[in-house]
């Protein structure tokens, strides 16, 4: 029982490592998104494609881009959105992991006697 106490409390420790890098990942590829979204006046990801026409969008209008700057935004915008996610999700499951499985519940908190 001991064994596989510490396995997941190492485990818990790893998803929290791996959290931290995902978020840095996530921070990193933000830039580039933000630097296009001031240049472009929008971004990707609110925007849409028709008839062959490339538009990225903000909160008041639309702008047509050439189909890189377009495709560059949607796929950065993903990147972050995805990362943060993923950062997010291990930072969850390594937390459970070392809540439910690696720390003993301790004497309640409150004197009642």
């Amino acid at each position: 029982m001991f064994f596989w106490s510490l396995v997941r409390k190492r485990a818990g420790i790893l998803f929290g490592y791996f959290s931290t890098i995902a978020i840095v990942f996530a921070a990193c590829g933000s830039f580039p998104f933000v630097i296009l979204y001031i240049l472009l006046n929008g971004d990707a990801l609110s925007g849409y494609v028709l008839d062959g026409r490339y538009f990225v969008c903000n909160r008041d209008n639309c702008h047509e881009v050439w189909p890189f700057f377009y495709n560059i935004s949607w796929f950065s915008g993903v990147f972050i959105v995805s990362w943060a996610l993923v950062g997010f999700c291990s930072r969850l499951v390594g937390d459970l992991l070392l809540r439910k499985f690696a720390f003993q519940k301790g004497p309640p908190l409150d004197d009642a006697e």
